[in-house]
């Protein structure tokens, strides 16, 4: 009898909750950087070991919304957690929850959820006197975990023992998916979250936030090359001309960034065009979040 198991990461922002979800399904579908609150939506990552598939759902830090994106990825927190098997809440190493965490954790509490910690960053505790068990004894005081594991994500340590911990939260049934899956995210959606990424790996101060990328068209010509097409949005006029860079600098090394990984991810030629349009306040634009899929 196989069995399925879906699982929600959840916690503030930069804790690791991406890299960790990638860590977990073997392979890169969630765009990682190490600025705060990168992940903007809902992404699911498959594996399956054994009889178990697992269904692992990343989700957008907590934060207090202050806008309809905010809002909207407040949305896609709880819409998934409720429908889990098991909840994974993320903390890099410390000593105490935050008020914000234990309210979270206590409405899960209210609905039944098990909640299993997982301390992350557990290099950061290397090079420190404290170790591991220190901090899932201290943060269990705020509040009584399911379990609790310290691994790093980045060097996929202790990540194979956690999915063998969180398996005995697996319920018998049809797979859904079948076992070479790694994602339902569709190709549209992988692309553009790849260049996202470059434009916050490459831009600095508050420009990466007020970004968005849209996929307009992909297409697979007879002789196997992609073509591409993208609309990233900005809030301002002046960081237009930031992002397209000195006779087109900055654009060509974010879109030259983008296509190496685009093109790893097809295996095979990419051709990729962007257009960049000015669109002020767009994080409060119902057309603008309908064609991210965050309305």
């Amino acid at each position: 009898m196989t069995k399925n198991l879906y699982v929600s990461i959840i916690g503030e922002p930069n804790v690791g909750k991406s890299t960790l979800l990638n860590a977990m399904i073997g392979y890169k579908i969630a765009i990682t950087t190490p600025k705060a609150q990168t992940t903007r939506k809902s992404l699911n990552g498959i594996v399956t070991i054994g009889d178990i598939q697992y269904v692992i759902t990343d989700t957008p830090g907590l934060l207090a919304p202050k806008s309809k994106l905010d809002r909207s990825m407040r949305r896609e927190i709880f819409g998934r957690l409720f429908s889990s098997n098991v909840v994974l809440f993320v903390v890099y190493p410390k000593e105490h929850l935050s008020e914000h965490e234990i309210k979270l954790l206590m409405e899960l509490h209210d609905n039944n959820l098990p909640v299993f910690l997982v301390v992350n960053k557990s290099d950061i505790i290397r090079s420190s006197q404290k170790k591991g068990n220190y901090y899932i004894e201290k943060l269990s005081e705020d509040f009584t975990f399911s379990g609790g594991m310290l691994v790093s994500a980045r060097d996929n340590d202790g990540v194979e023992e956690l999915l063998k911990a969180i398996s005995i939260y697996a319920e018998e049934g049809i797979h859904e998916f079948d076992p070479d899956d790694m994602t339902d995210e569709s190709m549209r959606s992988l692309v553009a979250e790849i260049l996202r990424e470059k434009i916050f790996l490459n831009l600095r101060d508050e420009i990466p936030y007020g970004c968005a990328v849209v996929t307009d068209s992909y297409t697979v010509r007879d002789d196997g090359i992609v073509d591409i097409s993208f609309t990233i949005y900005c809030d301002k006029q002046n960081h237009k001309s930031i992002i397209i860079g000195k006779r087109g600098s900055m654009l060509k090394k974010i879109s030259s960034e983008a296509r190496s990984e685009i093109e790893d991810l097809v295996g095979g030629r990419v051709y990729m065009q962007s257009w960049i349009k000015v669109k002020e306040d767009w994080r409060n634009n119902d057309s603008v979040l309908h064609d991210l899929d965050l309305q």
